[in-house]
C-alpha cells in the first residue's frame, strides 16, 4: 500500500506559515489570443495543473501539533469564472482563509476578455513562493498549448541547506533551549479553529492595496543601461528607487531562496534582514551602488543568510503558532510574546519594506494559439513586514507590484 503522508519536511518551516493571516502569494497572467481559445478549455488546463503536482493533490493535516501534508482523491483546489478587476478578486478572497485542512490551497479565476483572457492564481503561502508560481504557470500554459507536463513530487524539506556546516553558537543553543522548556510549561498546542479565527480577526475591516507599473520598450532599456553602468541587479535597482520614494525605511527583508532545482510546489524562500538608510543628501546612484554592496555582503555570508530560519529549526513548532496568537488574537503567553518581538512581529522590529525573489523568468511566451504578454507577481506582507514589493522580470518587461494592508 502507498504511504498517503509526506512527513519528509521540517516542522518549523510550516509552521512559519501556518498562522501567518498575510498568507497569499498571487500570479496575474494576460493571455492574448490568437485563434478561438475557449475559457472553458483555459479552466480544463488549470484543472489539470492541480493533478500534475503532489502539493495540490494534498490536503494539510494538523495532528496534535505537528503538520504533514496527506494525499487525497481529488483536489482542493478550485477554479472560478470572475470578470472583476483582478484586484477586487484579490480583496474578496484574502478575507475567506483557504480550507487547506480539506484541500483549498490554490484559487484560480478566469477573467475574460475579448481579445485577452486574464488567469488570477492565488496560492498560500504554506506550499508556494513566486518562483513555485511560476512552475505551475508553466504548466498551465503548457497544458493549455497541448504539451506534456510530468508529475511533480512534493519536496518541501530544507536539508539541502540546513543539514551543512550552519551551526548555532553555543549560547544561542543555551537561549533557544531556555525559550522551549518555558514554552514546554507555559504554553498550548493549537488546532484548526485558532487558524480560522485567526483569521476572521485580522481582517475584520482590513484589505491589502496593491500600486502595480510595468517597465517596457525604452524605458526597460535604460533602466537595463543604468543597471549596466552602475554594475548593480534589476532587484537591487527597483528597491534602491522605492527607497527614495521612502527614505524613512532603513529595515530591508530580503528573500533568500533555497530551492536550487527543486521543481515542487512548495515554499523555500527565507527572510534574511538588512539595515540600510537611504542617504537624501547624495545621489540617487551612489545609494543604489551602496544597498547592492550590502545585499551582497549578507549574502556572501552564509551564517547571516540563513539565520533566521535555522534558529527557527531549533524552536518549538506550536511556539511559532503561539507567536502569531499573540500577536493577532486575544491569547496572552510571556514566552510568546518575547519570540513575537524577537521574530520581527512587533511594530517596533517589524521590516519596513519586505521583496520578494524573483530570477529573470524563463516561461515560454508565445503559443501558436496564444502568445503570454504579460505576467505579475502580488505577494501580501507577511506578519514582519510593514510593504512589500514584487518584481516580475522578463525578456520584455518589468512589472512591480507594491502593497500594504491597512
Amino acid at each position: 500500500m502507498l504511504n498517503n503522508t509526506n512527513k519528509n519536511q521540517p516542522q518549523a518551516l510550516l509552521h512559519s506559515f501556518l498562522y501567518d493571516p498575510n498568507i497569499y502569494t498571487s500570479v496575474v497572467m494576460k493571455i492574448k489570443r490568437k485563434n478561438d481559445l475557449s475559457i472553458d478549455r483555459v479552466k480544463r488546463a488549470i484543472e489539470l495543473a492541480y493533478t500534475q503536482n503532489e502539493t495540490t493533490m494534498s490536503k494539510v493535516v494538523f495532528d496534535n501539533g505537528e503538520i504533514y501534508f496527506e494525499k487525497i482523491p481529488a483536489t482542493g483546489c478550485k477554479v472560478s469564472f470572475d470578470n472583476r478587476n483582478w484586484t477586487d478578486i484579490i480583496n474578496d478572497n484574502e478575507k475567506n482563509a483557504f480550507k487547506i485542512n480539506e484541500g483549498e490551497l490554490i484559487r484560480s479565476f478566469i477573467i475574460d476578455e475579448d481579445s485577452y483572457i486574464n488567469i488570477l492564481v492565488m496560492a498560500h503561502n504554506i506550499v508556494g513562493d513566486c518562483n513555485a508560481l511560476a512552475i505551475l504557470t508553466e504548466d498551465i500554459l503548457s497544458n493549455l498549448a497541448g504539451k506534456s507536463v510530468e508529475y511533480k513530487p512534493l519536496n518541501n524539506n530544507g536539508e539541502d541547506v540546513f543539514s551543512s556546516d550552519l551551526k548555532l553558537s553555543f549560547l544561542k543553543k543555551l537561549e533557544i533551549k531556555s525559550i522551549n522548556n518555558k514554552w514546554e510549561k507555559t504554553g498550548k498546542t493549537f488546532n484548526w479553529e485558532d487558524y480560522y479565527c485567526l483569521h476572521r480577526r485580522f481582517w475584520y475591516k482590513k484589505q491589502s492595496h496593491t500600486v502595480s507599473a510595468t517597465f517596457k520598450g525604452q524605458e526597460l532599456n535604460v533602466i537595463k543601461e543604468d543597471c549596466r553602468n552602475l554594475g548593480i541587479t534589476l532587484n537591487s535597482y527597483i528597491i534602491a528607487k522605492q527607497l527614495e520614494k521612502t527614505p524613512q525605511v532603513n529595515r530591508i527583508g530580503i528573500p533568500v531562496s533555497y530551492r536550487g532545482s527543486n521543481k515542487s510546489l512548495s515554499n523555500k524562500i527565507m527572510t534574511m534582514n538588512i539595515n540600510f538608510k537611504y542617504n537624501i543628501s547624495t545621489s540617487f546612484e551612489k545609494n543604489a551602488k551602496e544597498l547592492h554592496k550590502t545585499i551582497l555582503k549578507n549574502l556572501e555570508n552564509t551564517s547571516d543568510r540563513y539565520k533566521e530560519r535555522l534558529e527557527l529549526l531549533n524552536l518549538e513548532p506550536t511556539l511559532l503558532d503561539g507567536a502569531l496568537m499573540e500577536k493577532h488574537t486575544s491569547y496572552r503567553n510571556e514566552v510568546a510574546k518575547k519570540l513575537c518581538d524577537t521574530l520581527g512581529y512587533s511594530n517596533d522590529t517589524k521590516a519596513q519594506l519586505g521583496t520578494s525573489l524573483l530570477d529573470v523568468s524563463n516561461i515560454e511566451t508565445d503559443y501558436d494559439e496564444f502568445e503570454l504578454i504579460d505576467f505579475a507577481y502580488v505577494a501580501a506582507p507577511t506578519a514582519n513586514t510593514r510593504n512589500i514589493i514584487s518584481i516580475a522580470t522578463s525578456k520584455n518587461s518589468i512589472n512591480v507590484c507594491c502593497t500594504s494592508i491597512k
